[in-house]
This record gives structure tokens, C-alpha cells and sequence, in this order.
């Protein structure tokens, strides 16, 4: 399948046809805006004022665009974070583009390719719905972050999801080395890090390369608060994994609920002498004295 707009990954799923017949058929249901009780007003830009505005799932137009649906494109090397977002006067950041959708929106965010997108800073994601996409030559572009310590622990610069959708096409994962020196705590530890108290997160790959580089890395973390937990799906097609060092998972699920529905063409690349498979790359399920795993849903047997 060529890379194209990402906007026929949605036509795939809803019309469930071709090669949309193999990926998640939730999955448009689940990108819809929900109403977000914290939330019952949305600050917008309104000319040079900030105008608040009814939250509500109904299309909000402002000088004729829905104010809850937006589209952004961001140029890490020529972009600016004054600028308005569009393609000719993109942001510089990812961080200023997740920021730029409202509470409970939804939102298209155009990453130019070639260009690697570091996070120098933790991305906060509540009630939102976001699709990462290339854009430009026609490159995959690369998210990575950065490493800090408190001379006890490390911990990684992430996305951190409260009740929101990610959907990353085109993608590719670099994920840093450790050069701090001191521990890691993997169920806090990922790149991209659910959090929250019984509420429910999605993220979802197509088409992405995930390079796990060092001791520690996590590609997504997750952890049980308590009497609830941060229950997350995930579904990945087309993807490859690069291992080149041991200890390194795709999930680390920290006990905590989740799904998993792994697609057609998943190639995992051990670079490693421990010879890792898929399923090595998931920590954190809990089995039943059975051996029956007790907070997984997945397509796969583990």
C-alpha cells in the first residue's frame, strides 16, 4: 500500500475493504471526539484575542474551520513555533502542535520527513485524538527523545496519555541510549507512557520501524493506579523492530489491562545473541497459577 494522505486509512476502516479488511475495525469508532467532564470550555485563537468557547462535540466554526478538528504540519528544522501551523508556516514542534488541539479534539499532525523530532520536554494528552503522518519527500520521519536522572532513577522525555488516541503512520522510533548511569523503572519509562485512573487509552502503528537501542528502552509504558488502572489498546501493522540491545521491550505493561492485536507483517530483527521473538518484547502480563494470562485481550497466545 503506497503511504498517501492519511485520511484513507479512515476511508480503509469504514469501508472495511482491500487491505482495510486486515486492520483494526474499532478503530474509527474509537477516534471519536468524547466529551471530557474536567473540561466544559476550549480556549481558541479568535484574531489577536482568545475566545472561550462551549465545549460540546457539535463542529465549532471559527471564520469558517471547525475549531475541533485541526490540521498541523511541523518542519523541526525550517518551522517556527509562532507561526500558524499550516504547511507554509509550519511549527517547529511536535510539542506546539499536540498543544494547538483542543480538549476532546481531533486532531492531523504532518511531521516532514527525513527529520528527526526530539522531545526535549514531556508532551501531556488528555481527551485527545491525534494522527501523526509524514509529509514533504516522502521520508519517514523519526521521534526520539532524551534521558534524565535524579541519581537514583532515569527517566525519558514522553507523550503522556490520559483517555487519548494515537495513531502513528509512517513512523520511525529511535529511542536513545542511557548513558545516566543509575536505574530504570520500566512501567514509567516509555516513550510513550499511559497514565490515568480507570480511563482508556489508544495507540496504533502502520507502517513504522520501532529501534529499540539500549538497556531499558520502552517503546509504551503503562501502570495500575490503585483500585483502577490505565486499560490501552494497541495495534501495530506493517511494522519492524530493530533489538540491538537486551533488556528492551515494545510494552511494558506493569500489570496493568490491555489489548493487543498484532497485524499482518510484523518482522522483528534480534541484532542481539538472545535471539528475541515478538512476544519477548511484551513484559508485565500477569497468568493465572494455569499459565492463563489474566490482563491481556490479544489476537496472539502468549
Amino acid at each position: 500500500m503506497a503511504t498517501g494522505d492519511i485520511r484513507r486509512l479512515i476511508d480503509m476502516i469504514k469501508n472495511q475493504d482491500g487491505e482495510g479488511s486486515g486492520l483494526d475495525a474499532d478503530l474509527l469508532r474509537q477516534f471519536s471526539p468524547s466529551q471530557s467532564p474536567q473540561a466544559n470550555q476550549i480556549p481558541v485563537l479568535n484574531g489577536s484575542g482568545q475566545l472561550w468557547l462551549p465545549f460540546t462535540q457539535t463542529p465549532i466554526l471559527v471564520n469558517g474551520q471547525d475549531m475541533m478538528s485541526r490540521t498541523f504540519y511541523v518542519d523541526a528544522e525550517n518551522g517556527d513555533d509562532s507561526n500558524d501551523g499550516s504547511e507554509s508556516a509550519p511549527f517547529k514542534t511536535i510539542q506546539k502542535a499536540c498543544g494547538s488541539v483542543p480538549v476532546g479534539g481531533f486532531g492531523y499532525i504532518y511531521l516532514y520527513g527525513g527529520q528527526t523530532f526530539a522531545l526535549n520536554a514531556s508532551i501531556i494528552l488528555k481527551h485527545k485524538s491525534l494522527f501523526f503522518q509524514n509529509y514533504g519527500n516522502g521520508d519517514r520521519y523519526t521521534i526520539t527523545s532524551f534521558y534524565h536522572d535524579n541519581g537514583s532513577s532515569a527517566w525519558i522525555e514522553h507523550f503522556k496519555l490520559y483517555n487519548s488516541k494515537l495513531v502513528f503512520w509512517n513512523s520511525i522510533f529511535d529511542l536513545p541510549e542511557n548513558n545516566t548511569g543509575v536505574n530504570i523503572d520500566h512501567n514509567n519509562n516509555g516513550l510513550l507512557h499511559c497514565k490515568g485512573d480507570q480511563l482508556v487509552s489508544g495507540i496504533h502503528f502502520y507502517y513504522c520501524i520501532i529501534n529499540l537501542n539500549h538497556t531499558g528502552n520502552v517503546l509504551i509504558s503503562m501502570h495500575n493506579y490503585g483500585s483502577g488502572a490505565a486499560f490501552s489498546g494497541i495495534s501495530l501493522y506493517n511494522v519492524t523492530f530493530n533489538i540491538n540491545h537486551s533488556n528492551t521491550y515494545f510494552i511494558s505493561a506493569g500489570n496493568a489491562p490491555f489489548s493487543l492485536r498484532k497485524g499482518a507483517n510484523i518482522t522483528v530483527n534480534d541484532n542481539t545473541d538472545d535471539n528475541r521473538t515478538f512476544n519477548d518484547l511484551i513484559s508485565g502480563i500477569v497468568k493465572d497459577a494455569n499459565g492463563v494470562p489474566r490482563n491481556i485481550i490479544s489476537n496472539i497466545v502468549f
